[in-house]
């Protein structure tokens, strides 16, 4: 025997006219050994399997193509050009449905000279197609219940496919012992459904909907994050207004505290006549009052800038009559007590000091009281 009688390292195939888009794969990718004839009666493949095949080994390949459905696919009117398929049904009851749509092809595949123990040939319709028949086309016993060689059998299952909601009826049409040189074909007729026509812009019209809505929702989550930190940048910005609150508390504290500590030098004065000490006690004072005002002076600018939804009105008012009220004591009290340590340093009389300073002891007591008040108003 020769051994290359036994190898089976070529596959012939007949494709019908009209044939296209072949495509030749195995589980590995695509098989580039392959041949394509085109002529006016077919298409003729010589195809090389990745590896020769010797009886008892199989392979998995698959083996496509596409064709021009005008030439298989047509109405079923049940007159004589449907007369093929109307001798094939054993009963009326399995006639395709007039005005259905009716495929009409060869059962054997593009192999050629090959027997084949199971074929299994899947139709798939359009979605909700209605009225779905199937079966063998032939005027003899050929593939029917008499026939005792080849057999037949049909059943229905379902593909999916892109655009499928409730995925497409498919008619399944199982033979068995099909000969290389047998002659037949077979049917599968359907009814398509209104509802195809709306299926696709439905589908995309509710993908469109989804797009839009959820962009609006995004864009409301995104506005409610950006309220959210809007409103926790103002809740820290009041947060920092009630702490400055504080400061400037502090800050006119220390002014007073400056007030008294000169206060308690002129009372010194009086009673020891040292006025250099009494000087120094000012000067020393007088920094702590202008770096005090300098401060209330800053706070007063960055409240300003932060506006009235975060600094109350009445807050900036109380801060700007603080100022005026200090700047006015601050004035007429260093005046005063320079005027004091003058009068002592020449030796005048404290009766007359007190009578010549006194206007200006009230103006300062009645400062002080307002001043007094003012502070007291700043509540955090």
């Amino acid at each position: 025997l020769r051994p290359s009688a036994h190898i089976a390292d070529t596959l012939s195939l007949r494709l019908p006219a009209g044939a296209h888009s072949l495509v030749y794969k195995d589980i590995l990718g695509n098989i580039t050994t392959s041949n394509a004839r085109f002529d006016q009666s077919g298409v003729s493949v010589l195809a090389r399997p990745r590896f020769p095949l010797v009886g008892g080994w199989q392979t998995h390949y698959q083996f496509g193509y596409k064709l021009p459905k005008s030439q298989y696919l047509r109405r079923f009117r049940g007159d004589a050009s449907d007369s093929d398929v109307t001798s094939s049904v054993e009963s009326v009851s399995d006639l395709p449905a007039r005005g259905s749509n009716t495929l009409r092809m060869s059962v054997l595949p593009a192999l050629e000279n090959v027997l084949i123990r199971n074929l299994v040939v899947n139709v798939g319709v359009p979605e909700f197609s209605t009225v779905i028949k199937g079966g063998p086309i032939t005027s003899s016993p050929i593939l029917t219940a008499q026939d005792p060689v080849r057999g037949f059998k049909e059943a229905k299952t379902t593909m999916f496919s892109y655009f499928d909601v409730f995925g497409r009826p498919v008619q399944r049409l199982e033979f068995t012992n099909v000969y290389p040189d047998a002659k037949y074909n077979f049917y599968v007729s359907y009814r398509v459904g209104g509802l195809v026509w709306l299926k696709e812009p439905a589908i995309v019209g509710a993908g469109l909907l989804l797009v839009v809505l959820a962009s609006i929702a995004l864009n409301k989550l995104m506005d409610l994050r950006m309220i959210h930190d809007d409103e926790w940048e103002r809740d820290q910005k009041r947060k920092g207004v009630m702490a400055q609150m504080k400061q400037v508390q502090k800050s006119a504290s220390n002014y007073l505290k400056c007030v008294e500590t000169m206060d308690r030098s002129l009372d010194k004065l009086r009673r020891n006549g040292d006025c250099d000490g009494a000087l120094a006690v000012k000067q020393s004072q007088e920094s702590i009052l202008r770096k005090e005002m300098d401060f209330l002076r800053e706070q007063m600018s960055t409240c300003k800038g932060l506006g009235p939804q975060i600094v109350k009105a009445e807050y900036l008012s109380t801060l700007e009559i603080l100022l005026q009220i200090l700047r006015e004591h601050s004035s007429l009290y260093l005046q005063s007590f320079m005027a004091k340590v003058d009068m002592v340093r020449k030796g005048t009389d404290p009766r007359e000091i007190d009578q010549k300073v006194k206007e200006s002891n009230q103006k300062l007591n009645s400062i002080s009281t307002r001043l007094a008040k003012i502070v007291s108003m700043i509540q955090p």
